[in-house]
């Protein structure tokens, strides 16, 4: 684009000042979190981690005001009518070969997916929640002083859509963005930022409002209409019009030379009154989350259940942190809410479908993974207990042993446990948490996408310095552990001894419960040798809800399986297959064996799964 050119000198807008006093918000507002995963998991119009517009089959929920505001942004009629920039491909810090660059801002197309969401939602005029954090500028209370860190604003309405130039700093050049202006939605009562102080001003709509209509003019090179938005004159705004961004001729002049825009632009009075009142469409009455509601069949494992908690005490949205029940996360606020849930038996799981590409498995030779032959082995009284898999890692890295029950009588000892596991975990015995993420790059605390519990047997040594992402620092010494969580460790050290002849010795048990989307891991699977850990990755996939047990030794003893059972090699069994590079291995029984919903996995260490990611749409 041809550098701007103004034709008369303008007065730049002013800017606002780098610190200004915020006014003291008298109380909490009606929909609020304190971390970014609070509103994703809590407000289901605002699931986006990243991005600052959610939406979904073209449509927008929600738009998120924040920092890095642009030119002409504006919060006037006291919030009623807001005018933001939106749509990506803004400024940003990336890393490119482990240095962090900045990338400067590039060109918004209509046809670009939050841009073409916005300007549909805008023309199918339906509303759109805004939420805003303490990093908006344009507010003029302070959410600080509250410990609110994002607040929902309300329902408000695009009324217009236009895009225009800026100039890009980190470039040096010009870039087009595409400006919204949101007005507030009558039907929800005055904004609560002026009602909760006695402040709201009774605007009358019936005259200023209905007696002024924005300009629209025709461009004759495009045939498009266009809104005058600036006090400088009407221009074209359709971005790709070659005479975009320029000044309109006049009836008098009609011979003059076109000119730009000037890069200092002040809105015209008129532009800026409130637009005819938006009212609410039936079915957005209220922003405010409503409690998940029990089902008629008792189960609370389905990914329903996953979602936050509003509290309608003092309007914080929390995550789900506890297994027995949702509680508000504010201090000193006692709100909680509790489901039934009911206690699920393994056999609702033996005949669900499991995806087929980790059925078998494909070992590059590039990898240098040796698969043993499957073999059998047997109990102390000679009957077959199961089948194992052993993989020898090169280098003597260690080995990976798959063990697995030979049908679905054999796992009722697990499935027993499966069902303590849950009857504790109802009743509080077994406390089952979510935590926060060590590393992650979300704002606030971030936690993990499992419950947890972990009991440690401390020997005469400290703590491991490698850690599980969620952390293993909240620990129950085994002898106040609940009955599941020592019957889950004898399990695993019987089967050990019976399938490899060794035996093992676990200090330290993590349980992790997945409910249905989020993370788990398989069957019994021994991670043999401290190089599984060191040099491997290991990653897993769920099916439906689950129930890991994790065990590992801190001192981990000399490799197992320089003592495996003589045993008669049987049928080809599954295991899915293993990258050349890192090896990821991901272990589902195969259709065949019935599938127990307690998973069994022993190791040096795990390193369990990453949360899953999240998109705008």
């Amino acid at each position: 684009m041809a550098p701007l050119v103004g034709s008369v000198p303008v007065p730049p807008e002013p800017e606002v000042p780098p610190y200004r006093p915020l006014k003291t918000l008298h109380a909490y507002p009606p929909i609020w979190a304190e971390t970014r995963q609070e509103v994703c998991e809590s407000f289901e119009w605002f699931r986006s981690y990243q991005g600052g517009v959610y939406f979904s089959h073209d449509t927008v929920r929600g738009y998120l005001l924040s920092a890095f505001g642009a030119k002409r942004d504006i919060f006037a009629h006291e919030g009623r009518l807001i005018i933001s920039h939106g749509g990506g491909k803004a400024e940003s810090i990336h890393k490119e070969r482990g240095q962090c660059v900045l990338r400067g801002a590039e060109d918004q197309r209509s046809d670009d997916k939050s841009v073409r969401a916005l300007l549909k939602t805008y023309r199918d005029r339906r509303p759109i929640a805004l939420v805003i954090d303490d990093r908006y500028a344009k507010f003029p209370y302070d959410l600080g002083s509250k410990g609110v860190t994002y607040a929902v604003l309300g329902f408000y309405m695009i009324v217009q859509a236009w895009a225009e130039v800026q100039p890009d700093p980190s470039s040096g050049r010009n870039i087009v963005k595409f400006k919204f202006a949101f007005q507030w939605c009558e039907g929800q009562g005055d904004p609560w930022w002026l009602s909760e102080s006695g402040k709201a001003d009774i605007v009358d709509f019936d005259e200023d409002a209905r007696s002024y209509k924005v300009r629209e003019e025709e461009c004759p090179q495009c045939w498009e209409e266009s809104p005058q938005v600036y006090s400088q004159g009407w221009a074209c705004l359709q971005p790709t019009c070659p005479r975009f961004w320029q000044l309109g001729q006049t009836d008098s002049t009609p011979t003059d030379p076109l000119v730009f825009l000037p890069e200092e632009l002040t809105y015209h009075e008129g532009f800026l009154a409130l637009r005819e009142p938006c009212p609410l469409p039936i079915g957005f009455e209220t922003l405010r989350p409503p409690p998940v509601k029990e089902r008629a069949d008792g189960i609370s494992t389905s990914h329903y259940f996953t979602r936050g908690f509003h509290c309608d005490k003092c309007g914080r949205l929390s995550c789900r942190v506890e297994w027995q029940k949702w509680k508000c996360n504010t201090p000193g606020c006692d709100k909680s809410y509790t489901v039934k849930a009911k206690v699920r038996d393994a056999k609702e799981f033996w005949s669900q479908p499991i995806t087929t590409r980790y059925l078998t498995a494909e070992l590059a030779p590039s990898a240098k993974i040796k698969r043993l032959p499957s073999r059998s082995f047997f109990d102390e009284a000679g009957n077959l207990a199961g089948m194992i898999d052993t993989f020898v890692l090169p280098e003597q890295q260690g080995f990976l042993h798959h063990i697995q029950p030979p049908g679905p009588h054999s796992r009722l000892e697990a499935n027993d446990i499966f069902r303590k596991y849950q009857e504790q975990a109802n009743d509080g015995s077994l406390a089952f948490k979510r935590w926060p993420m060590r590393a992650h790059k979300c704002r606030g605390a971030l936690l993990t996408n499992y419950f947890s519990h972990n009991e440690f047997e401390p020997l005469a040594l400290t703590r491991p310095s490698l850690q599980y992402v969620g952390g293993t620092d909240n620990t129950v010494p085994f002898n106040k552990a609940p009955s599941a969580v020592v019957d889950a460790r004898a399990l695993i050290q019987r089967r050990i001894s019976q399938a490899l002849g060794r035996r093992a010795g676990f200090n330290e048990v993590l349980t992790a419960a997945y409910m249905e989307k989020q993370k788990m891991a398989g069957d019994v699977f021994v991670m043999d040798g401290i190089g599984v850990q060191k040099f491997y990755e290991h990653t897993v996939v769920p099916t439906n809800f689950r129930i890991a047990a994790t065990a590992r030794s801190i001192n981990a003893p000399a490799p197992l399986t320089q003592a495996i059972n003589r045993s008669k090699p049987i049928g080809h069994s599954h295991v899915p297959s293993a990258p050349i590079v890192s090896v990821k291995v991901k272990v589902e029984p195969p259709p065949a064996i019935a599938l127990t919903p307690l998973e069994l996995v022993c190791g040096p260490m795990l390193t369990m799964p990453e949360l899953a990611s999240q998109s705008d749409s």
